[in-house]
């Protein structure tokens, strides 16, 4: 019997390479020997199912608001969730940054904090008198902050973690995974059309909502994980990366980071500024659309305004994925100010027009609206470095809290061709300001020093 021989193991460390700018990238694990649910792909698909649940928050307003026949005081309700959403994306980061809280314990809260405010939501449209006193003050605390807060905790903790796993292509990674923020809320409002228009059809509808909220949260959040830091994939050279445009074709239209930014970055800046103006304006727009979709639903039921909630809903996802896109291969500012161009076209089109045309002009108006948050991604990341990007995104997403109340104001108190005039008006604005903004200059500073490397992967071979 002849001894069977054992194929030597050899080790090698992990390393880190710094690119032509400085700046610093882990190399030597896939995804798969990191610590983790088994690859890069499984976390992205984690991220955008933890986002179904969030999402439907936001876009599918529409189900809370039916019950309440287009009372004023929805908007509110939308208004006060808009500004809890947007706040807690940045303390989300602040708590990551400082290693207070990971991805999925993020996921695990917001999760359960969405289906609660979903459950609420569910109580209040099956009692006798959903649109009283009682109700309100319950949707305002339970829909507007506890759902709120939540669905800012699930965006900020999966939005990150699908960057950090795809440092390569971050803003196609953000808008696939924020485009489960927007389809979440597609099924929940057609199924309205074989259940009813009214409000004992939309309790069970929300209710069922609420625990698959929860599941989704509980099931992607336990399996959420961040790669070690500066983690970069394995058979990608990150310093041709950099710079050879065969290998990244996002180079031939956008200019790559020259620095990484402080943990303030250049927020004094005339660039800060126009984009930080162009975030509150298109969020104004997009809420002024939900909160006017959703009112003329509830205030005149009917199955071409339900398909227009459903359309703006399925636009914004879709236009997150093809504006991301189309961005990286044309330009992230010209692909930006484009989308947000065709958003202002198709605001006439929401009031007045026939079923076709409100409903191809909704699906226009969110995918114009929708796809600015992907884009702003790499339009951060391309002025700021990719640490500087993410706490730039972070402080640029509390614009929406000042735009969106804004924008549910509008649709509260300026009905008619004149709000969604006023709203075509600001996503012009918004374009100007993205076309404007031009990349701030690097400073001056000393690069850190590579950290010490401690861990090791073997390889076996035969």
């Amino acid at each position: 019997m002849t001894r069977q021989q054992t194929a030597p193991r050899t080790a090698q460390a992990v390393t880190y390479v710094r690119d032509c700018y400085g700046r610093l990238h882990r190399v030597g694990e896939t995804d798969r020997e990191l610590p983790g649910p088994g690859g890069r792909r499984l976390v992205l698909w984690l991220a955008w199912g933890a986002m179904l649940g969030a999402g439907v928050l936001q876009y599918g307003f529409a189900l809370t608001a039916l019950p309440l026949h287009g009372a004023r005081g929805t908007f509110a309700v939308l208004a006060v969730w808009t500004v809890c959403q947007a706040a807690a994306v940045p303390v989300a980061h602040l708590l990551r940054a400082r290693r207070k809280a990971e991805p999925g314990g993020l996921v695990l809260l917001g999760g359960g904090c969405c289906a609660g405010a979903l459950a609420i939501a569910a109580a209040v449209a099956e009692s006798a008198n959903p649109a009283g006193a009682g109700g309100s003050s319950a949707l305002l605390v339970g829909y507007g902050l506890l759902g709120g807060t939540g669905a800012g905790l699930v965006y900020a903790g999966c939005t990150a973690t699908a960057a950090r796993w795809y440092p390569e292509r971050a803003p196609a990674a953000v808008a696939f995974a924020t485009g489960g923020y927007a389809y979440g809320a597609v099924l929940p409002l057609l199924l309205l059309l074989v259940l009813g228009l009214h409000g004992s059809a939309v309790a069970p509808v929300l209710g069922g909502v609420a625990g698959l909220s929860l599941l989704a949260a509980l099931g992607c959040g336990a399996l959420l994980r961040d790669p070690p830091e500066h983690w970069w994939p394995a058979g990608i050279d990150p310093r041709q990366w950099t710079l050879d445009r065969h290998l990244n074709r996002s180079l031939r239209h956008n200019r790559p980071p020259l620095w990484e930014a402080e943990p303030r970055p250049g927020a004094g800046s005339g660039t800060w500024r126009l984009l930080y103006a162009a975030t509150a304006l298109t969020s104004a727009a997009l809420l002024f659309d939900l909160g006017r979709l959703a009112a003329d639903l509830a205030a005149g039921p009917g199955t071409v305004g339900l398909w227009a909630c459903a359309a703006f809903a399925a636009g914004s996802g879709l236009g997150r994925g093809a504006v991301g896109a189309l961005a990286e291969r044309f330009g992230r500012g010209t692909v930006l100010a484009t989308a947000l161009l065709l958003g202002a076209l198709a605001q006439p089109g929401l009031v007045g027009a026939g079923p076709a045309a409100a409903v191809c002009c909704a699906a226009l108006a969110g995918g114009g609206t929708g796809g600015c948050y992907p884009v702003l991604v790499g339009l951060l990341r391309g002025f700021y470095g990719r640490h500087g990007g993410q706490r730039a995104f972070a402080l640029l997403y509390t614009a929406k809290a000042f735009g969106g109340a804004a924008g549910c104001a509008l649709a509260a108190f300026v009905p008619g061709t004149g709000g969604t005039g006023t709203a075509a008006a600001v996503l012009l604005a918004a374009a100007l300001a993205v076309r404007a903004a031009r990349r701030p200059r690097p400073l001056l500073r000393l690069l850190p020093a590579a950290p010490t490397v401690t861990s090791t992967r073997t390889s076996s071979g035969s």
